[in-house]
């Protein structure tokens, strides 16, 4: 199933799909519409659960400890943002946290 996101609203009629794209792209010009393909993103979010069970080592997912604003970022890039929504999705907050923590990994690895 393909799930075209319009201004932020999900539209799998194709009925609606020519009206929505018409009237979205007459307010907003400037923003494209972009294609969003459900089962890559299921598929990519299935890649990601088992990274984290290769990494647990046998251990529940569920009785792991981690970081929301890390999985957070990990999903943006799995969902394929750009780097407005990904900003909308971080808020500006954890954005800078997230760049000063890359920067913290980026120096240590060279040392």
């Amino acid at each position: 199933m393909t799930m075209i996101m319009i201004e932020g609203k999900a539209v799998t009629d194709p009925d609606q799909f020519d009206q929505m794209v018409e009237a979205a792209l007459r307010r907003r010009p400037d923003r494209l519409t972009r294609f969003f393909d459900l089962d890559q993103a299921v598929e990519r979010l299935a890649d990601f659960r088992q990274g984290w069970e290769e990494a647990a080592e046998g251990r529940p997912l569920i009785e792991l400890t981690a970081s929301v604003g890390l999985m957070l970022a990990d999903f943006a890039q799995i969902l394929g943002l750009g780097d407005e929504d990904t900003a909308r999705v971080l808020g500006p907050d954890l954005a800078s946290n997230l760049a000063d923590y890359q920067d913290a990994r980026i120096n240590v690895k060279e040392a």
